[in-house]
């Protein structure tokens, strides 16, 4: 099973795709809402490559989100070919469910691309384990102090 690096980044995907499966069940999470509401005004605001107040947020006063643009273009791009179909709305709402799980498979790709040659596949399955499943990060939480 770990003899190759086909093998393992299959089981990886297999893996990941079942960690990313409940995402769907519950919902989109607070911030695709917020990228999701960034792009909307973005695009009715005609484009502008600097900064603005969004006025969704906070309202209010707005809010200025960190710099971000290239992805806004990024999800603005994959939602392009349904807005003349099914509206803005709708077509970024299909974006966001698509679009995840496009970079992560990509991240995945290019995890398993930059350790072939450096660790065996069974180490490189072993890391892309730990570092996906947090395994740092919990026992970091546990730790007193």
């Amino acid at each position: 099973m770990f003899s190759s690096y086909r093998a393992v980044f299959w089981l990886s995907v297999v893996m990941a795709l079942f960690v990313f499966a409940p995402f769907y069940v519950t919902g989109f999470s607070t911030d695709v809402w917020t990228r999701l509401a960034r792009i909307a005004e973005w695009s009715r605001l005609g484009f502008p490559w600097h900064e603005y107040l969004t006025a969704e947020q906070n309202f209010p006063f707005g809010q200025e989100l960190h710099w971000t643009r290239p992805l806004d273009f990024l999800g603005y791009a994959f939602a392009w070919t349904f807005i003349p179909t099914w509206g803005l709305k709708t077509a970024l709402e299909i974006m966001a469910t698509f679009t995840p799980i496009i970079v992560l498979l990509i991240g995945i790709r290019g995890y398993f691309y930059g350790m072939r040659g450096y660790v065996s596949p069974k180490i490189a399955f072993l890391g892309f384990w730990l570092f996906f499943y947090a395994i740092g990060y919990v026992w970091g939480q546990a730790a007193p102090g």
